[in-house]
């Protein structure tokens, strides 16, 4: 029986390994192929479930982000602009049944565009995320051989809905300077994600790629497809009888594809960005997760070179049961 057990192991660490294959391979195939993020920053740009989506637990919590981008780089300096978004969540994850988790998040936003005539600004609901994810494989599973080696791999797709406000002009008088400065996108949009753990004890490696596949609006705007990834190391520690602090290092890279209006690309849109992450997050009673993360750019080409990043910002507060 422990022999047909670790046969069993080694064919689903196998498929694992296949999946995260395939997933790499995503990756350098859109690394090499996509290009820019629009030339006024990316507040409706690329999404991240993040380090929380993969606790095994059931959660509801809030989630703050901010971000802030300098635009027009290469042209006069009057016509420079810096763009700052500020997003709150209401998100949740619930299992309905064993293996599979429906996450839903709900932002609302406060985006700032400061120009050489005064700061533009808009508020309000952005584009609600559903998603559904499936566990392919886990080594807590009944069926598995017990091994020092923990091991967690989901999937799944969901759907981003047009709820946020698009009413961008492009040849208006009124109103913000950009697309990509909208509280929404204006599309139906297709959401595919992936995520894998790796444990040893207290220490655990995860990893996390997610996919939008943009549609057009009914003003023939289409975004380009985004692709996302994350990489990050924690290392559990005990601080008392009720407190965990859990420590963690790691990368985040994001592409966006050009945008295309009435399926002519729009010049100087899409981009590459490469940053490193530091944060923790502070267990209480095993019932509250407290975090904070930061994103560091290292390398970026966003634009053609008319957009610059600058450290981005995610603290999170949320109940596990």
């Amino acid at each position: 029986m422990t022999h047909s057990f670790a046969i069993k192991n080694s064919q689903r660490i196998r498929a694992v390994a296949h999946v995260l294959l395939v997933l790499l391979l995503l990756l350098a195939v859109q690394l090499g192929s996509l290009q820019a993020c629009d030339v006024c920053g990316c507040g409706t740009g690329n999404y991240s479930m993040g380090m929380l989506s993969q606790v095994e637990t059931n959660f509801v919590g809030v989630r703050y982000r901010t971000m802030s981008f300098d635009s027009h780089l290469l042209y006069a300096e009057h016509l420079r602009t810096k763009e700052t978004f500020k997003i709150t969540e209401l998100w949740a994850r619930y299992s309905p049944v064993e293996r599979l988790q429906i996450t839903g998040v709900l932002p609302y936003q406060f985006n700032s565009q400061l120009v050489d005539e005064g700061e533009k600004e808009q508020r309000g609901v952005g584009d609600i995320l559903l998603l559904g994810q499936y566990t392919l494989y886990s080594s807590d599973a009944p069926d598995c051989e017990a091994s020092a080696w923990k091991h967690r791999l989901s999937a799944g797709g969901g759907v981003k809905l047009p709820t946020g406000r698009y009413s961008y002009e492009e040849l208006g008088e009124e109103g913000v300077a950009n697309a990509n400065f909208q509280l929404g996108t204006g599309s139906t949009d297709i959401l595919l994600a992936g995520t894998y753990t790796l444990q040893l004890d207290a220490f655990a490696a995860h990893t996390e790629v997610n996919y939008r596949i943009n549609t057009a609006n009914s003003r023939n705007y289409r975004f380009g497809n985004r692709l996302n990834g994350a990489l990050a190391a924690t290392y559990t520690i005990p601080a008392g009888e009720s407190f965990t602090v859990a420590p963690g290092l790691g990368l985040y890279a994001e592409w966006s594809d050009q945008d295309t209006r009435s399926s002519v690309a729009v010049v100087e849109t899409g981009g590459t960005l490469f940053a490193a992450t530091a944060g923790a997050d502070v267990y209480i009673a095993r019932a509250v997760v407290v975090g904070a993360k930061l994103y560091i750019p290292i390398d970026q080409d966003l634009a053609g070179g008319q957009i610059r990043t600058h450290n981005r910002l995610s603290v999170q507060l949320a109940w596990l049961w």
